[in-house]
């Protein structure tokens, strides 16, 4: 891994030379995501004289792709935005620079970070690659109007729960429906599974991060679950299975669904501007699993994964110097608070964080659901495992948009994507 600046750009000598970095398209906020960007680029210019020039990736797949590609040209952009479950995927090629004191020192430091930003920065302290750019909670929304109309006090607790409420809350001759599901989303779907998995006590690997379990039947069981909403209980709208993020929201937001879970705080700037700005609340998720009234043995309070962007440098940059003069900037106090009145997401900077809490009443509830974030598994395997899960529900979809699935083909796709974590796994310790 890389070590070390290298090169005599920077600050004094930038003019002429030009930085590649490659972030997220983010759809849902794409003229925020262009501002942002063009704000930078002016931004960064006048500091160092050089030139910021963004590309961006559609989805976790076309990420793995673009920093494979990259890495055996040894070419590419040199600076990634990578989302946290895919930072130990970094780290475990090789390819990414190791920060030094030096460099946190060029940042502006490694304290002036809020502590949960780092969780997934590298394994430990000593070897970290990611710099947090924000903190993206994910939590659960619900329309306060449509609770009171039902008779329903308070948000639930548990998933029965859950499930009783959005059963409540259906209408199906209004259009209204108990909650919204994003089932066709590049990103979400993984993760209930996630969620409802570890909430009953199992675990995607063995705790050595040596076998892979996600032939487990309690994970199976997760899968289940999820695809019931829409299945069994009809408290989705049947829509849902074509559905991403964006269009999950949209309903909510246009008042046809009275929850929506597994979302984080950028859906705050849509629904500011709709028709039920003011009528909804920021909850954690239910950290009960379904069937029953408390966590079992093992269960852990899993609400959200430790979830965000980081920055990394490639170890081939020849702008090292200028990569950390941009990490500077996009994690400076103003733009930090900038990008979180633009995205919503959790400040990465405690300076910036503390701000928008005085300014901003929203960020305590963004608080309250990082709180009940877990790590995910810090493995280079990990890309296998979120993109074996996305490929289970992918594969599950067509099924479902009939009416239905089918259990047995859904325990099929597991354990064939169970064999493809451990071979990644196996390679992981040679």
């Amino acid at each position: 891994m890389a070590a070390g600046l290298s090169g005599c750009d920077g600050a004094a000598g930038g003019k002429g030379r030009v930085l590649h970095v490659l972030v997220g398209a983010d759809p849902s906020h794409a003229a925020a995501r262009r501002a942002w960007m063009a704000r930078i680029e002016r931004e960064f210019t006048a500091e160092t004289g050089a030139t910021v020039s963004f590309d961006t990736f559609s989805s976790a797949g076309d990420e793995q792709t673009r920093i494979q590609s990259s890495i055996l040209s040894g070419t590419g952009p040199d600076i990634y935005s990578i989302g946290t479950t895919f930072t130990p995927v970094a780290y475990a090629t090789g390819s990414f620079r190791v920060l030094t004191g030096s460099d946190w020192k060029r940042i502006g430091g490694r304290d002036k970070f809020m502590p949960s930003a780092l969780a997934m920065s590298g394994p430990d302290a000593q070897h970290d690659i990611g710099v947090p750019l924000s903190e993206r909670p994910y939590g659960m929304l619900y329309n306060t109007a449509l609770f009171h109309s039902a008779g329903i006090s308070s948000p639930p607790k548990t998933w029965d729960q859950f499930l009783t409420d959005a059963k409540k809350l259906t209408n199906r001759k209004a259009g209204v429906y108990g909650t919204a599901m994003d089932y066709a989303d590049p990103y979400d779907p993984w993760k209930f599974i996630w969620t409802f998995a570890l909430q009953s006590g199992a675990r995607l690997t063995s705790d050595n991060v040596s076998k892979a379990q996600l032939d487990d039947p309690r994970i199976a069981g997760a899968v289940d679950h999820y695809f019931d909403f829409l299945g069994t209980q009809h408290v989705v709208d049947p829509a849902s299975v074509g559905w991403n993020s964006a269009q999950a929201t949209a309903a909510f937001a246009a008042g046809k669904a009275a929850m929506l879970p597994m979302v984080n705080p950028q859906a705050a700037a849509t629904l500011e501007k709709s028709a039920v700005r003011g009528t909804y609340r920021f909850v954690p998720l239910p950290l009960v699993p379904f069937g029953a009234t408390a966590r079992p043995h093992g269960g852990l309070a899993a609400g959200s994964i430790v979830s965000g962007d980081n920055l990394v440098v490639a170890g081939y940059t020849k702008h090292a110097n200028l990569a950390m003069d941009f990490l500077a900037l996009v994690t400076s106090t103003p733009e930090q608070k900038y990008y979180n009145r633009a995205f919503g997401d959790l400040p990465s900077v405690a300076s910036a964080a503390r701000g928008r809490v005085a300014s901003d009443s929203r960020i305590a509830e963004y608080i309250a659901a990082e709180k009940t974030s877990i790590p995910t598994t810090f493995s280079g395997a990990w890309a296998q495992i979120q993109l074996g899960l996305g490929n289970v529900v992918a594969q599950s979809l067509p099924a479902l948009a009939k009416g239905g699935y089918d259990p047995s083909a859904v325990r099929r796709l597991l354990s064939t994507a169970n064999d493809t974590v451990q071979s990644s796994l196996n390679e992981q310790r040679h």
